[in-house]
């Protein structure tokens, strides 16, 4: 257990979740926020190390300051993967411990598309690929993950698929207590439960701004969220422009050679994400 408080700033976090983005990073806030020796910020996606290095180091902490004196605190930022400077965390943040979950690059890109689709329904695969290339480039992992093990060193950042927590839910979060040190017999409810859907993007980052995240969770496990989720899909796989399957294929290739530098990386089979991308 940590806890450490800087008598000067305040307390700190332990851990950080750095992405990926549309990775079921929402579960694992939603599992570790109902874990008893575990301390999250109720409106998740602080991006103080990304978004909000404006801010003041006295804002950061604030998030923290309920957090119970004896248990791990820290926080989920997806952004933090690609966007952070690892060298600048580590300096906040000698002894943090690292999470990081990985999805298929081309379901991740379709995914986030999705996304991105239901705020801009008016554009094509391409266009949206033009104007937010980081659509793939947050699909790309290997140079991003070696960055931060590199800096923190391997045994500082644990790695786990999205399809992990897809075939073993339970398992892979006791995995990940076991990295952090803490009870890994708890099974939160949220083991069960798929959060990864977006509804409405900025309402639903509103709702968790505010803490009633809860609300979210109660539409998206009802009748009207699954309504609302099949449709949203329905149309963003009619949003493709006749460039379509050439770009998914262009993007294939490049995720491919990705793959092959991550697969050494983090030491796991990838075979399943190569035959997605066809390879």
């Amino acid at each position: 257990m940590s806890g450490e408080v800087d008598p000067g700033v305040g307390r700190l976090p332990d851990f950080l979740g750095l992405g990926a983005e549309r990775a079921a990073t929402t579960w694992l806030h939603n599992c570790l926020a109902q874990h008893p020796d575990v301390f999250v910020p109720p409106g998740k996606e602080v991006h103080y190390y990304s978004t909000h290095r404006e801010r003041s180091l006295g804002w950061y902490t604030k998030h923290f300051a309920e957090a119970p004196a004896g248990i791990m605190a820290g926080e989920i930022s997806p952004s933090y993967l690609h966007d952070a400077d690892p060298a600048a965390v580590r300096d906040a943040l000698p002894n943090a411990r690292l999470i990081v979950i990985l999805r298929q690059p081309m379901a991740r890109t379709r995914s986030a598309f999705e996304l991105y689709y239901r705020e801009k329904p008016e554009v094509t695969l391409s266009q949206a690929l033009r104007e937010s290339t980081h659509l793939v480039t947050r699909s790309l992992y290997a140079d991003a993950l070696t960055r931060w093990q590199n800096t923190f060193g391997v045994e500082r950042v644990g790695v786990w698929l999205h399809d992990d927590v897809s075939q073993d839910p339970i398992g892979t979060f006791a995995a990940v207590c076991r990295f952090l040190g803490v009870d890994d017999e708890v099974v939160p409810e949220a083991t069960g439960e798929t959060f990864n859907r977006v509804l409405f993007p900025r309402l639903q980052k509103h709702f968790y701004d505010v803490r009633l995240g809860w609300v979210v969770s109660l539409i998206s496990s009802s009748a009207i969220g699954a309504i609302i989720k099949r449709t949203a899909r329905q149309r963003a796989a009619t949003a493709s422009d006749p460039a379509s399957g050439a770009v998914w294929e262009e993007l294939a290739e490049r995720f491919l050679a990705d793959i092959d530098r991550l697969e050494s990386t983090i030491n796991r089979d990838l075979s399943a994400w190569r035959a997605t991308c066809g390879g």
